[in-house]
């Protein structure tokens, strides 16, 4: 593979960092860091942050970030990283997601990119899953693969074509009932 895309979670302490040594990435990205999720397995919120920020001191040295600027200690953090910004509220990131449409079980966004906003420029994707918050996932793909010079239509091809899991972000009706099923095992 020319790309390899790898989730590291928070699982115990420096579970991040022993990945981002194993890794050695040319590129990361961020989603959220939530001071509550996950913080039974830290020593305390200093140690989450490190952990989960691992990737940003162990990485190859021209390897860059992508991050989430919504995320409160995202925004906060100083990374030593090249970093690339996203987020929905925050209009100071190099790519916001605005006109957030949920239409049934299609998500529909547009995507502005700070350097083009002076050229009214506005591409618009869709994918077919529930809930703004995965505007956010949609994001950071978007951000990483312009960094590798995938173009729009190949970006939106590769959305047209995700399916979730069995388990996860599935909408089903059961007994007249719609149900948003997202469990994790």
């Amino acid at each position: 593979y020319e790309i390899h895309i790898q989730e590291c979670g928070g699982g115990r302490s420096n579970l991040v960092r022993e990945a981002a040594e194993l890794l050695q990435v040319d590129a990361f990205g961020i989603t959220k860091i939530s001071k509550t999720h996950h913080i039974d397995k830290y020593k305390d919120v200093e140690d989450l942050i490190a952990d989960k920020t691992s990737f940003d001191r162990v990485k190859k040295d021209n390897a860059f970030g992508v991050i989430n600027i919504d995320d409160g200690v995202l925004n906060s953090y100083s990374f030593e990283s090249k970093i690339y910004t996203y987020g929905i509220n925050n209009l100071d990131a190099d790519y916001v997601g605005k006109n957030i449409v949920q239409k049934g079980e299609r998500l529909e966004f547009d995507i502005e990119c700070r350097n083009e906003l002076a050229k009214n420029t506005v591409k618009r994707f869709s994918l077919d899953i529930i809930g703004t918050h995965n505007v956010y996932n949609a994001l950071m793909v978007y951000v990483l693969a312009k960094q590798y010079g995938i173009s729009d239509e190949q970006i939106q091809s590769g959305f047209s074509k995700y399916k979730s899991g069995k388990i996860r972000q599935n909408v089903r009706t059961v007994a007249g009932r719609i149900l948003y099923i997202d469990c994790f095992k």
